[in-house]
């Protein structure tokens, strides 16, 4: 008799994140994504895993419920993000319509903790655009606001960017009103 293998704690993900853990790295990685006070990454933590690290880990977990994504995306530990919306992706790939319907309500749900741009593009492999078709035209756009004012003079492309990659998926189905219209911020 097989036992059912248990959805994973997030704790348990952190303690395999942590144990990959980079100190050197860390500290490369807290002045690449600006985390200084006033910066755009202000508060973030890093455990200096790259990208292949955190990806592996993530393969060690086959199934992480939404829920527990949602204790990860609540971290400071910036990997411990990236994991949660790897997860989240991972899960809309392998999902029928209802699950991804889901998935991307509670990716909806949680955009502000999805604030830095490696998070965004992580996020955008997931091609969220396809569920634009069910959401008023050009309510997919609107849920990004910037946070604070990035880059130099106050530029506010971040949320313009951020919601770029969800015509990939309309486009690539055919499905194209409204895709490119990004509403003036």
């Amino acid at each position: 008799m097989s036992r059912a293998r248990r959805p994973p704690a997030a704790a348990a993900i952190l303690r395999e994140l942590k144990r990959r853990r980079n100190p050197a790295q860390a500290a490369v990685l807290r002045r690449f994504f600006k985390t200084g006070p006033g910066e755009y990454g202000e508060g973030d933590e890093f455990w200096g895993l790259k990208v292949p690290q955190v990806r592996a880990a993530l393969a060690r977990f086959p199934e992480v419920p939404l829920a527990v994504a949602g204790e990860l995306l609540d971290s400071a530990v910036h990997e411990a993000r990236f994991f949660a919306v790897a997860a989240l992706v991972r899960a809309y790939a392998r999902g029928d319509a209802a699950a991804r319907a889901r998935i991307f309500d509670f990716y909806l749900s949680r955009t502000a903790r999805i604030n830095n741009w490696d998070l965004v593009d992580a996020a955008r492999r997931g091609s969220w655009g396809g569920n634009c078709r069910r959401a008023a035209a050009g309510a997919c756009w609107g849920v990004w606001r910037p946070r604070r004012r990035f880059g130099t003079g106050g530029s506010r492309w971040w949320p313009r960017w951020s919601t770029s990659g969800g015509a990939i998926a309309p486009t690539r189905t055919g499905w194209r009103s409204g895709c490119w219209t990004i509403p003036r911020t």
